[in-house]
């Protein structure tokens, strides 16, 4: 959650400000002043009715009496969504002229151009009525455009849908009519399913919406389709090919059972002439396990996005450092465009760059927290890289030593990580663990100190043997 967050509350509901609405006192008055004056479009002849139920989806009330729940819960309603989602709600007052219409005291109903009114019948509550305005107003198959998320994060929140069909179409194409018919024979198809139907003018939003991006989509990839877990963003899409009627229908019926294999994109693997782009290893989603799965190899990785700020301003450090390391030939500097390529296991990965080392001998990952300057970079690489080594080649050397001189060689190793500076103990090894399964550096205490002198002395002591006495035979 972003903060400062801002929320209206009146007559037992609570108001969310928009979090895309400015932050100014002005916009801020603006939309409390809005808050305050009635959401409705007052309906007193039957021309006004019938010009405002004739628009594609509309929302209608007749109350004679404004104390009730159920008028409340519908007015909460209207305020809600008549800015955030551009819909519309009419009020009817005239007891009279209610029943000219057709309508009946109370009663809330949801008027559809392509189809028959709906009539609101559950609790009068808030919830219960918004959810069913949402879930009727919705289209058969809307149309997203680039003020949209919000929408669709709504119809998530109520539980109307819970899956998503995106069509990326271009509306100029010759064949725009033919994949639409399509696209709505399979909507006809799950019209009880709680799948929403959207498509997108890839054309004309270019690739700046959240889908788009999300999916990583082109004009030239116009037209294509993908599947999306609303409720679970998270989640990988899923990408099926070409786009037909039964892959469409397929695509829906895996959606709602949740048992299609996800999508993830990769950009191809580069040619070993491109491996290095100034120094610094290219990584692809395709190539990305073999790489920092190398046990011989410590690869540290940036990932990146070519159009964040702070990734571009690190960039020149990020080569120095791979630099300063071109000859050493057990550490890898790398990084991977996260745009044009996803990984399974940092799919959840929103906020650039982010740095993670892949030591060998190990099959894990270290997060790297500290300031992202040059110099700590390569601190970071220096303690958990090279130090690693020297502490990996003396714990492989304990399988050979008996019980006691094993105890008394941990001992010593655990003595050289006391050496390490105490601001960088406790900078990267803070916790009992690091998150990864790393085992903490331990800082001994005084009387541990004691005990390891005491038997640094002893092992370290000349070994004297009696004239008669056989040195081999210890």
């Amino acid at each position: 959650v972003g903060f400062p967050v801002f929320k209206l509350f009146s007559k037992d509901v609570i108001y969310d400000y928009p979090i895309r609405a400015g932050r100014q006192s002005a916009d801020i008055t603006a939309w409390l002043e809005k808050k305050m004056e009635s959401p409705f479009v007052y309906l007193d002849t039957k021309e006004d009715f019938d010009a405002f139920t004739d628009k594609f989806r509309t929302v209608v009330g007749a109350f004679y009496h404004e104390n009730s729940a159920r008028y409340r819960s519908y007015e909460a309603t209207a305020h809600t969504f008549k800015d955030e989602l551009n819909m519309e709600f009419g009020l009817i007052t005239n007891q009279g002229f209610a029943a000219d219409v057709g309508m009946m005291d109370s009663e809330i109903s949801v008027f559809r151009k392509d189809l028959d009114k709906v009539v609101y019948e559950g609790a009068p509550t808030f919830d219960d009525v918004s959810t069913f305005v949402l879930k009727n107003w919705v289209p058969d198959i809307f149309e997203y455009t680039n003020r949209d998320s919000e929408k669709i994060g709504l119809l998530q929140e109520k539980g109307v849908v819970k899956n998503l069909v995106m069509m990326f179409i271009d509306k100029d194409a010759d064949y725009f009519d033919e994949k639409m018919k399509m696209y709505s024979e399979v909507r006809q198809e799950f019209a009880s399913s709680d799948t929403l139907f959207a498509f997108e003018d890839c054309k004309r939003n270019g690739r700046n919406t959240f889908l788009q991006r999300h999916c990583n989509l082109v004009q030239t990839d116009c037209p294509a389709i993908r599947g999306i877990y609303i409720q679970d963003l998270d989640f990988p899409k899923v990408k099926p090919d070409p786009l037909t009627k039964a892959n469409v229908r397929n695509l829906v019926n895996g959606l709602n059972t949740k048992t299609l294999e996800p999508y993830w994109r990769s950009a191809n693997v580069p040619q070993k002439k491109d491996e290095l782009d100034n120094g610094v290893r290219v990584l692809v989603s395709l190539n990305f396990d073999d790489v920092v799965g190398d046990q011989e190899k410590h690869v540290f990785v940036m990932f990146y996005t070519p159009w964040c700020a702070q990734c571009k301003k690190l960039m020149p450090d990020w080569e120095k450092l791979a630099e300063d390391y071109k000859d050493n030939e057990d550490i890898i500097i790398a990084k991977i465009d996260m745009i044009d390529n996803e990984v399974k296991e940092f799919a959840t990965l929103y906020s650039w760059p982010v740095f993670k080392l892949f030591p060998k001998y190990k099959d894990t990952f270290v997060n790297f927290k500290e300031n992202k300057t040059y110099e700590e970079l390569k601190s970071f690489i220096n303690i958990y890289a090279l130090f690693d080594d020297t502490n990996e080649v003396l714990k492989r050397s304990l399988d050979e030593m008996n019980d006691e001189d094993r105890d008394i060689t941990e001992k010593i190793i655990l003595g050289m990580k006391v050496e390490l500076p105490k601001e960088e103990v406790e900078r990267f090894a803070p916790a009992e663990e690091l998150g990864e399964g790393r085992p903490r550096q331990k800082v001994l205490t005084k009387e541990e100190w004691e005990e390891f002198d005491r038997l640094q002395d002893e092992v370290m002591e000349p070994h004297t043997h009696d004239d008669d006495e056989d040195p081999h035979e210890h």
